[in-house]
């Protein structure tokens, strides 16, 4: 998914526009298949020619790994937040 000759387009990768979707699904609950193909979507990522080192990372193994509990971390913090419910 590159975009570097359209400024419109902006420039995320694929790796990263899984991560969002991810993040998303993970956020809102009880889609699991979705979330499992956009994590599966992210690890094919790795074979995108030319990627950044970052989008390497990411969608390895460890990346993804990494990328799930990051995402759970953060929804566990906001939940547990009595500030941030009040504002949800």
């Amino acid at each position: 998914m590159s975009s570097a000759g359209d400024p419109d387009q902006g420039n995320l990768s694929r790796a990263l526009g899984s991560v969002v979707g991810m993040a998303a699904l993970r956020a809102e609950g009880g889609v699991g298949p979705q979330l499992t193909s956009h994590t599966f979507g992210l690890l094919k990522a790795r074979k995108t020619p030319n990627q950044s080192a970052e989008d390497q990372w990411l969608s390895s193994d460890e990346g993804t790994e990494w990328v799930l509990r990051t995402i759970d971390e953060t929804i566990d913090g906001v939940s547990e937040s009595p500030e941030a419910r009040a504002k949800l």
